[in-house]
């Protein structure tokens, strides 16, 4: 999987409500300020440093303000919270050879895990969390991230600000 080096959007649209009559949360992105549930729209740079190796940053401000937080699932922004200790980490892809299996060993002991006989997948470490990342086409294209649950309760995507 290639990323092309620009500016992207992850984006919790969440299919059931979180907190049911809970009042919406925000997100302080400085301009605008998105809802937290659902949806959460957070940016996110990424640069290709390498062959396979990437970088990527949480564009945010230093701060991000969960209106009613408690009333939201922490795991819900498990993958945030990755991004969020690992923005100034590199992200390096390798192969096991094994059945085409690629790891992303990231520091802070993160790992991404991608299985190449379906959809590669995202692990956060250190919860049950499970999200695939279908492909499409070109580095650009969105990169939709499915809860690999029996009913997922929530897509996430990847879809580009700047080229």
């Amino acid at each position: 999987m290639i990323l092309t080096n620009g500016t992207y959007d992850i984006i919790n649209h969440g299919r059931i409500p979180r907190c049911a009559g809970a009042p919406p949360g925000s997100v302080a992105l400085g301009t605008p300020v998105m809802a937290v549930s659902p949806p959460l729209m957070l940016p996110i740079e990424v640069e290709r440093v390498g062959d396979d190796t990437y970088q990527f940053r949480l564009r945010t401000n230093d701060t991000i303000a969960l209106g009613h937080s408690e009333q939201v699932r922490k795991e819900d922004l498990a993958f945030v919270k990755l991004m969020r200790s690992s923005e100034d980490a590199v992200w390096e892809v390798s192969s096991n050879g094994q059945g085409g299996f690629r790891y992303v060993q990231v520091s802070l002991q993160n790992c991404l895990v991608f299985d190449e006989r379906f959809s590669p997948s995202i692990h956060v470490p250190n919860t049950d969390r499970c999200w695939t990342l279908p492909r499409f086409g070109g580095g650009l294209s969105p990169i939709l991230l499915s809860e690999l649950e029996g009913s997922p309760e929530q897509d996430w995507v990847f879809q580009p600000l700047y080229a």
